[in-house]
C-alpha cells in the first residue's frame, strides 16, 4: 500500500478499527473481526492439525506463508487462501518452478547475480522438504469471527516493537545519519510464469552506509513498491495475486486497499529492517494472473516505514511510510530483464 505518512495512516487505521467495533485505546468487548489477523502455529503442529484448527473455528483462511531455510537465508512463499491448506503444495511447487526459471533468466543476463545468490539452494531445500509432505505454514492470516480459534494450535502473532520516526526532526536526523538510505543495487526480470499467470522477480542489496542510514533514521520496516503504469487502463499484471516469495526478513504481501487506480502497486514488504545485512542479496517475487495488455512500464518506489503502535491487524494494514524514494520512473520495461 503506497500510503501517505503517519497522519493518513492513523486515519486509515481508525477506519479499519471502526469496522471492528473498538479502537486501540478502548477496552470494549471484542467483536467479530472481518479484517485479516496473523496467527502462528504452535510448536509441533502438522499441516493437518492447523487446517483442522481453522475449519473448526469457522475462520476464513486469507493467506498461508511457508518458510524454507538454506545457505543462511529463509525463503518465504505466500499463498492466498483459495481453498484448503492441502491445496497449497501445488501452488508452492509452481512458485518454486517459476522462481527457478526467472532466476536462471536473470543470471544469464547478469552473471554477477550468480555470486552470493542462495536462490538455487533455497529452492532445492524447499523441494526436499515438500517431497516428504508440505509442512505446516509458518504463519496464517485469518478473518471472520476469530474468538473460536484454538489457542493450543494457533497463537496470534505479536506486533513488533514500534518506532515512529516521523516524530523526529528530518533535517537533524538526515544530518546525523545521512540522507541516502535506499538499496544500492536492484535488477530484475518479468514475463509469463512457467505455471500460468505472469510474474516478476527482482534482487536488491544495501551498501553498508545506506543500510546504516536507514536504521539510524528510525524506520523499522521496508516496502519496495513495484509500480506499473495504468493511466491508460492497460496493465500487464492483474491485481489477482497467485503467489509471492521473498528472502527478506519477516516478509509480507502488502494490501493495495488505499492505492489509486492510475498506478498499480505490487509490494512484498519486510517488517524487520534490523534483520537486513549489508551486501547480502535479497529476492522479491510475485505472480499474478494475466492483465489486459501484452506490455507495460514500471518504476520502483522505496519506502522506509514503521509499524503503527497499537494497530492489531498485521503488517499489511499497520505499516506506514516515513519517507519514499522514486527511482527508474517508467524506465522499466515489462516484460523483460531490466538493470536500470
Amino acid at each position: 500500500m503506497t500510503r501517505g505518512f503517519v497522519a493518513v495512516g492513523v486515519l486509515a487505521i481508525s477506519a479499519v478499527l471502526a469496522t471492528l467495533g473498538s479502537s486501540p485505546s478502548t477496552a470494549a468487548s471484542p467483536s467479530p473481526q472481518s479484517d485479516p489477523v496473523t496467527f502462528v502455529p504452535a510448536t509441533g503442529q502438522s499441516l493437518a492439525a492447523v487446517e483442522k484448527a481453522i475449519s473448526t473455528s469457522g475462520a476464513t483462511l486469507r493467506e498461508a506463508r511457508y518458510a524454507f531455510t538454506a545457505a543462511g537465508q529463509v525463503l518465504t512463499v505466500g499463498v492466498p487462501g483459495n481453498g484448503t491448506l492441502s491445496d497449497d503444495a501445488a501452488v508452492v511447487t509452481d512458485t518454486l518452478n517459476d522462481l527457478e526459471t526467472k532466476t536462471a533468466a536473470s543470471v544469464a543476463k547478469n552473471p554477477e547475480l550468480a555470486t552470493g545468490n542462495p536462490t538455487t539452494q533455497l529452492i532445492a531445500a524447499a523441494r526436499g522438504v515438500i517431497s516428504k509432505g508440505l509442512p505446516a505454514p509458518a504463519e496464517v492470516s485469518l478473518s471472520g469471527n476469530l474468538s473460536s480459534v484454538a489457542a493450543s494450535s494457533l497463537v496470534k502473532k505479536a506486533a513488533p516493537v514500534t518506532v515512529d520516526s516521523s516524530a523526529r526532526s528530518s533535517n537533524q536526523v538526515a544530518a546525523a545519519c545521512g540522507s541516502t538510505w535506499w538499496p544500492t543495487y536492484v535488477t530484475g526480470t518479468s514475463g509469463p510464469a512457467s505455471s500460468g499467470g505472469r510474474s516478476n522477480l527482482f534482487y536488491l542489496r544495501f551498501a553498508l552506509t545506506d543500510l546504516a542510514a536507514f536504521k539510524c533514521l528510525g524506520s523499522t520496516a521496508f516496502e519496495p513498491d513495484f509500480v506499473t503504469y495504468n493511466y491508460d487502463s492497460a496493465h500487464y499484471f492483474s491485481q489477482n495475486m497467485l503467489s509471492w516469495s521473498s528472502t527478506m526478513p519477516s516478509p509480507y504481501w502488502d494490501t493495495n486497499a488505499f492505492d489509486g487506480s492510475n498506478e498499480w502497486v505490487y509490494t512484498v514488504g519486510s517488517q524487520d529492517i534490523n534483520g537486513f545485512i549489508s551486501g547480502t542479496q535479497y529476492s522479491v517475487y510475485f505472480r499474478m494472473s494475466n492483465g489486459n495488455a501484452s506490455s507495460d512500464t514500471a518504476k520502483i518506489v522505496w519506502q522506509r516505514s514503521h509499524y503503527q503502535a497499537m494497530c492489531p491487524l498485521g503488517p499489511a494494514w499497520c505499516i506506514f511510510a516515513d519517507a519514499s524514494k522514486i527511482q527508474y520512473a517508467w524506465l522499466i520495461t515489462v516484460p523483460g530483464t531490466w538493470h536500470p
